[in-house]
């Protein structure tokens, strides 16, 4: 389980695809402000992915809404995403439409949340933690801080990553995650809808 909750996180988070945003996003920023970006970022994401896994499902049990109900409603979500991903032209799209952003840091907003840790990834964490015990959450915990480090080396180091992958490499890398992260959608849906009815799994 932990695997899965692993495997899911990182490609829905889209470590490739995301590259090409926040390389839009640096632009024209020195060495000492893109370092201290990434820095932020990863915080950022930890701490959104903390939130998530730890609280995440008191608040559902709070508004009264089922893990089935909340699995097939985010493996819509999730497939929206990995369509868009397949199709190639959601990240074209951000990373021209970043350029014309004005924030003074993008380390929290857009690119930790929403654009990271977005959504989806908050969507895989609770309904994976829905079925964790207090070991597993402990072990969750760590996955989020080893990802929020890889995102914090993979920004580090993006102004080098650009100049040796293409965009066109990128594409192709993304698509690929997409076609899984499709699977994991579908794969979620159906375990929602035998969680809304039962029936449909004996």
């Amino acid at each position: 389980m932990l695997l899965s909750f692993a495997v899911a996180l990182i490609v829905i988070m889209n470590p490739i695809g995301n590259l090409a945003i926040y390389s839009a996003l640096i632009e024209n920023r020195n060495t000492e402000e893109c370092n201290k970006t990434a820095k932020t970022c990863a915080i950022a994401i930890f701490s959104i992915l903390m939130i998530a896994l730890w609280i995440g499902w008191p608040i559902l049990n709070f508004f009264g809404i089922s893990i089935g109900a909340f699995e097939f409603a985010g493996s819509l979500i999730i497939l929206r995403i990995a369509l868009s991903m397949i199709k190639g032209h959601s990240h074209t799209h951000d990373k021209e439409k970043t350029k014309q952003l004005k924030y003074p840091s993008i380390a929290v907003v857009p690119m930790a949340t929403p654009v990271i840790a977005g959504p989806g990834s908050m969507v895989v964490i609770i309904s994976h933690a829905n079925e964790f015990t207090i070991t597993q959450f402990i072990y969750a915990s760590v996955i989020c801080l080893i990802i929020s480090v890889f995102f914090w080396l993979l920004l580090k180091f993006t102004p080098k990553f650009a100049s040796h992958i293409g965009d066109e490499t990128m594409a192709v890398i993304s698509r690929i995650m997409g076609l899984i992260l499709a699977a994991i959608a579908i794969q979620m849906a159906a375990s929602g809808l035998i969680l809304l009815f039962p029936v449909l799994g004996s």
